[in-house]
């Protein structure tokens, strides 16, 4: 494992089409970080299933259980490519571009859960507060 990420740092690793290969248990230490990925995946969609009164927090957890079921059936893919060496899918760029495209996307969620949910709830409790005096 330490190979591997010694890899990612180095410039010349980096961007080479032809990359080390990885050994058995680095394979599976990338393979189990990303089937966390799914299993985080998984308790978000129950979440989900459960909460059938909010909309708005159903979706949220929709969409953290997307995101990472996304990346973590792309890692899963990307960690045994790796392991067999095709060398156009192994390309330790593409582990970090995985990895970006992450972080990028659970910021749009977050961003909903923790800034758009608790706005559009505030606007619906002052709308029914203004409703219960109109005949």
């Amino acid at each position: 494992m330490n190979e591997f990420l010694r890899q990612l740092v180095t410039p010349s690793q980096l961007f080479t089409m032809r990359p080390n290969p990885i050994n058995l248990s680095t394979f599976m230490m990338l393979a189990g970080f990303f089937i966390v990925f799914v299993a985080i995946a998984a308790g978000f969609f129950l979440l989900a299933r459960r909460n059938k009164k909010d909309y708005l927090l159903n979706k949220s957890y929709n969409n953290f259980g997307a995101n990472f079921l996304t990346i973590g059936l792309i890692g899963i893919v990307y960690s045994w490519f790796a392991y067999i060496m095709v060398h156009a899918f192994s390309n330790r760029l593409i582990f970090i571009f995985l990895i970006l495209v992450f972080l990028v996307w659970l910021g749009f969620i977050l961003r909903f859960h923790l800034v758009k949910i608790p706005r559009v709830k505030k606007q619906r409790k002052e709308k029914n507060e203004f409703k219960k005096y109109l005949p």
